[in-house]
């Protein structure tokens, strides 16, 4: 982990160094299509699932940035400090937590599984939207997510396994 800090330290100031504004460019568009090829190699190498994905939301992204350019002349550095500025480690873990559930109550392992638990929860937290206060809605989440594991423990589409 110390390695890959100094490398991306080293990286940072040479890239402050260079005047060249083509060698600037080069010097930031090449660790960003690196990364999306290092993510799609890990989703669809790894998992062997096919997936647009990562290029469907870098292509808005991308999109977004040369719109915000073009039309308001908004630097795309300013996209960078709004997306540091707000962000705390705990910021969006009751979403983990949700998909998590929506995968488990699907079945581990099962794509058509997982797609039908996660729509089971948002439909009962559509519904619990016209009974339960907002406090409560995850609530109502975990009451249907406990009832299914209670009468089936290995999810909805889950194959069950004997104990050896």
């Amino acid at each position: 982990m110390a390695t890959i800090c100094v490398a991306s330290l080293i990286y940072l100031i040479l890239t402050w160094m260079i005047k060249d504004r083509y060698y600037q460019l080069m010097f930031t568009i090449v660790p960003i299509w690196a990364l999306v090829g290092v993510a799609w190699n890990i989703f669809s190498g790894y998992s062997g699932l096919l997936s647009f994905g990562h290029a469907a939301f870098f292509g808005i992204g991308a999109y977004t940035v040369a719109l915000l350019m073009v039309f308001f002349n908004i630097s795309p550095w300013f996209g960078l400090i709004a997306t540091y500025y707000p962000f705390q480690p705990y910021i969006g873990i009751e979403f983990v937590i949700i998909m998590y559930t929506g995968v488990l109550l699907g079945g581990m392992g099962s794509v058509y599984g997982a797609f039908l638990g996660g729509v089971t929860i948002g439909l009962v937290q559509q519904l619990s939207t016209l009974v339960l206060p907002h406090q409560l809605q995850n609530t109502a989440i975990f009451v249907v997510f406990l009832l299914i594991l209670l009468f089936r423990p290995q999810g909805l589409f889950g194959k069950s396994v004997d104990r050896v």
